[in-house]
């Protein structure tokens, strides 16, 4: 992977994933994980990839989300398998054996923003514990935990059936109406929170 270039004083910056050399308002941001707090792929790298990333079903990339997950989980010591490996079919991940884990993934769309969709019919809500948002800034993924009922997944008509979170914004609205957003804070205390895992382990073997 090539080294990441930033000039400050030009405003430029090196893709690590073309390697071209391209003016800073070429890339998204302010508001990344990085030094100059914008994402390491310039936005012609960033849509090539969710093109390309299009050309796979739904399944697959739930599928490749999961496995990720499970062996993120492992190398923190946490025993996890598929949900289909266990008794709970509809969930995604299933951690030492009775923690139900729903997992999202999402690109950065055109605007900068992450949006996850969290539509699930039937019971599924009163089986799931926690909830695993993944953050893919195309040369790297976050994984960020929080519990299914975190006032973040609800408005005051109930549960939200999707999520957005705008690296780039320095504010946030947390109404009744709408409930609280996701802010870059708020994510960067919920990444890797594999405590929560615990948690519910506990609760759930009491």
């Amino acid at each position: 992977m090539k080294t990441e270039f930033v000039d400050v004083k030009m405003q430029t910056k090196q893709c690590t994933k073309c390697g071209w050399i391209k003016p800073l308002y070429e890339f998204y941001g302010p508001g990344y994980p990085t030094k100059d707090k914008h994402n390491g792929y310039c936005i012609d790298c960033c849509k090539d990839k969710s093109k390309k990333a299009a050309v796979y079903s739904k399944s697959d990339v739930a599928i490749e989300c999961r496995k990720e997950v499970i062996s993120a989980l492992r190398k923190d010591h946490i025993f996890a398998t598929t949900g289909k490996a266990s008794q709970w079919k509809q969930i995604d991940v299933v951690a030492w054996g009775c923690v139900k884990i729903r997992v999202a993934q999402s690109n950065p769309h055109n605007n900068g923003k992450f949006m996850w969709g969290l539509r699930r019919g039937g019971s599924f809500w009163d089986i799931v514990d926690l909830v695993i948002l993944i953050c893919n800034w195309g040369d790297r993924k976050t994984y960020h935990v929080f519990s299914k009922d975190d006032p973040v997944f609800f408005t005051e008509r109930g549960r939200k059936t999707g999520i957005t979170f705008n690296p780039s914004s320095a504010w946030q609205i947390s109404t009744v109406q709408h409930g609280p957003n996701l802010t870059s804070q708020m994510m960067k205390e919920h990444e890797n929170k594999w405590s929560l895992i615990e948690k519910i382990r506990l609760l759930n073997a009491g």
